[in-house]
């Protein structure tokens, strides 16, 4: 009696053990921390500021007020609750990193709705609408937000573009739908509100980083080679600032911008100094090609004497025929009137007709600097000029043909 008694204790207690793994299973508790980890992985630098060399956290407000004006496509719109409140909590978090690195805060000034009519809200040619649409003649910085992308994107070609030297800029939205089901498939063990909280720091880290990334062009920064700056051409979680000598360029812009009529040459001498004698790693490609773009700035004659020289003198447009002649008095005057759009307008015909006179390639070139910066097509527009400075396209035969 005393073995069965102990036969049958000895069964239960088996019994339970069996039980009690299958109703426990220790595998769950092993995903979860794994998961745990991997969602700490996948959090996001803290963005910071970069102050100047001996300069700590500023203890005063900040000594400039960057203007702002937004326009948001429908694309936006419809994407985003109460888009103008979104935009300007966007705006708090770019300020926390602007005003210890430049010593200037943004203020949005307006912010209206947008239709531009594009397929996809296309960067390219939204820019080129968004100068049409505001010259920003009052204002730092002109912002179109554009629609998300249906896809994950990393290169920030694909997230914003911002003009090199502008003051116009386009963002897409970051209401990316496939992140936000992977972060569900892949922490499936996680607490929703959890996974939630991860969504929101990436999405948040990214649009300011963003943002930030397309300023820093308005403000002549390039790309970097370094993934930890902002400056890197694509997008990563590892960004936590921008690089020391990419904040160096901005503040020169920027205090060149608070100079009322100073020389755009005082501004190109100066970056160009500034690339030439860093050794920081910037991307070689964009280094040359703002080397480019400075140096025809700086072949330009000093602003103001060209235009009205040339007209005083006869010889200088004995090519232009009589009628052509009277649209680029008009054009000059406008340019010089501060109004570019109205002049390339009523110049561009003779752009391609007049390709070996310098007065008009210089309007040309001086337009095409003031109405965008992008790299190509300020190259192409100032091809024809450097080629004159050059001693190049010598022909005294008349207009050239279309």
């Amino acid at each position: 009696m005393h073995r069965c008694s102990k036969r049958i204790l000895l069964w239960v207690v088996a019994t339970s053990v069996v039980v009690s793994g299958c109703l426990f299973d220790s595998r769950y508790i092993q995903q979860k921390s794994a998961q745990k980890n991997v969602a700490q992985q996948q959090t996001p630098h803290a963005l910071q500021g970069t102050p100047a060399d001996g300069v700590g956290a500023l203890p005063h407000p900040a000594a400039r007020v960057l203007r702002v004006r937004v326009h948001a496509t429908t694309g936006y719109a419809v994407e985003t609750v109460e888009w103008p409140r979104q935009f300007a909590r966007l705006i708090e978090d770019v300020n926390r990193i602007v005003e210890p690195t430049l010593d200037a805060r943004l203020d949005v000034v307006g912010a209206s709705s947008w239709n531009p009519e594009l397929p996809n809200d296309d960067l390219d040619p939204l820019l080129s609408k968004l100068r049409h649409l505001d010259a920003g003649d009052d204002v730092d910085c002109v912002v179109g937000l554009a629609g998300s992308l249906p896809v994950f994107a990393h290169s920030f070609h694909q997230l914003g573009l911002g003009e090199i030297l502008g003051k116009h800029i386009v963002v897409r939205g970051m209401n990316d739908a496939r992140e936000r089901e992977a972060l569900e498939v892949e922490l499936s063990r996680l607490a929703a509100e959890d996974r939630e909280a991860l969504y929101q720091t990436r999405k948040r880290h990214k649009a300011t980083a963003v943002f930030l990334h397309e300023l820093g062009h308005n403000l002549g920064a390039i790309h970097e080679t370094d993934d930890s700056f902002i400056m890197n051409a694509r997008y990563a979680k590892s960004m936590s600032g921008f690089s020391p000598a990419s904040a160096e360029v901005m503040r020169i812009t920027l205090e060149h911008r608070s100079k009322q009529g100073e020389s755009e040459r005082v501004l190109a001498e100066q970056l160009l100094g500034h690339f030439d004698a860093s050794a920081h790693g910037w991307v070689a490609a964009d280094r040359e090609n703002m080397f480019k773009s400075l140096k025809t700035l700086l072949a330009q004659p000093a602003s103001g004497a060209t235009a009205p020289a040339a007209l005083a003198d006869d010889a200088a447009l004995r090519d232009v025929a009589a009628a052509d002649r009277s649209l680029l008095v008009e054009a000059i005057a406008d340019e010089r009137q501060g109004k570019p759009r109205d002049a390339w307008t009523k110049a561009e015909p003779l752009f391609a007709r007049y390709k070996d006179v310098y007065v008009v390639q210089d309007l040309r070139c001086k337009l095409a600097m003031e109405l965008s910066t992008v790299w190509e097509f300020t190259r192409a527009e100032c091809e024809a000029l450097m080629g004159l400075n050059r001693g190049k396209g010598a022909k005294k035969d008349g207009p050239a043909s279309r």
